[in-house]
């Protein structure tokens, strides 16, 4: 599966790696399915990318 981002161009991944939230999030309800990136230019955040839209993702931290 390829998905297209805004911040990271197009990205290759497996469907294993899509996170499904059955109710989308808070503000996203119309957003169902995100994948989890790491950000090459940065060790301390990643992004929850939509699969849906290019241009939504979430900076997460590990805690």
């Amino acid at each position: 599966m390829v998905i297209k981002t805004s911040r990271f161009g197009l990205v290759e991944l497996k469907s294993d790696d899509v996170l499904t939230f059955a109710e989308g999030l808070l503000g996203f309800q119309d957003l169902r399915q995100f994948v989890l990136l790491d950000d090459p230019h940065d060790d301390i955040f990643a992004w929850l990318q939509s699969c849906e839209l290019p241009s939504v993702a979430f900076p997460v931290l590990e805690p």
